[in-house]
């Protein structure tokens, strides 16, 4: 049977690095895992990783900057409405291409979309069992077996992203109009972490979703044992 984790939390809490590493320590253990997220991938035991869905990832990322640059919360909204779709499509592949022992997911596809749905679209009033409601319809994504919130002030989020900008640009990442994205900034991410403890809330009461939370804002070595230990 296949079980699904599910990583949560405001940009720079260390989601990415996070599961590339659980990723490799699980498959070392004999286990496949699949990221159909960006970069989607699927991991063999011993450690080989294979890339899928590179051309539509790539394409949902330039529509994404594309919107980023235009400074229309409705035009980022809409693409990261594509993007839930298309890593939805992409699981949908990939398990029954590799037929996984373990999904790992940079995002929840629940709690995420309501947590930003309400940054993008802030003028939508409907009730937060609505939104779920809607989230669930047009994701057409099941519940995780396990949600793992990695927890991070906004103001250490921040600098971690500061940090990730530089280190793009430091290894010769291809240029663009504008590096942040529209939400990576204090007051925002101040905001989305709130909103994430709403969710939370949220899905605990209404859907029984399991969630441990984990401070993120240790070292990350420290963080990757506490995370392996839960998932293993």
């Amino acid at each position: 049977m296949v079980y699904k984790v599910t990583f949560s939390g405001i940009d720079g809490c260390g989601k990415s690095t996070t599961i590339d590493v659980i990723s490799t320590q699980l498959s070392y253990l004999g286990k496949t895992i699949i990221h159909p997220y960006r970069p989607a991938f699927a991991q063999l035991p011993g450690g080989n990783k294979e890339y899928f869905g590179k051309t539509i990832n790539g394409l949902v990322d330039d529509a994404h900057q594309w919107a980023d640059t235009r400074d229309s919360k409705l035009l980022v909204g809409l693409v990261n409405v594509l993007y839930g779709r298309v890593w939805t499509l992409l699981e949908q592949y990939a398990l029954h291409k590799y037929n996984p022992d373990v999904v790992l997911m940079g995002r929840d596809p629940l709690l995420d979309p309501f947590v930003y749905s309400h940054f993008y679209f802030p003028h939508i009033r409907v009730s937060s069992d609505e939104r779920i409601r809607t989230i669930r319809l047009v994701n057409g994504a099941g519940l995780a077996d396990l949600l793992i919130y990695l927890d991070v002030s906004p103001d250490q989020a921040y600098q971690r992203i500061l940090a990730r900008i530089e280190k793009e640009k430091s290894f010769g990442a291809k240029d663009r109009a504008k590096w942040g994205h529209m939400h990576e900034n204090p007051n925002d991410l101040n905001f989305l972490r709130d909103t994430f403890e709403e969710g939370i809330s949220l899905l605990q009461e209404k859907l029984g979703v399991k969630i441990i939370r984990v401070d993120a804002s240790r070292p990350h070595h420290e963080v990757i044992a506490e995370v392996l230990n839960i998932v293993r």
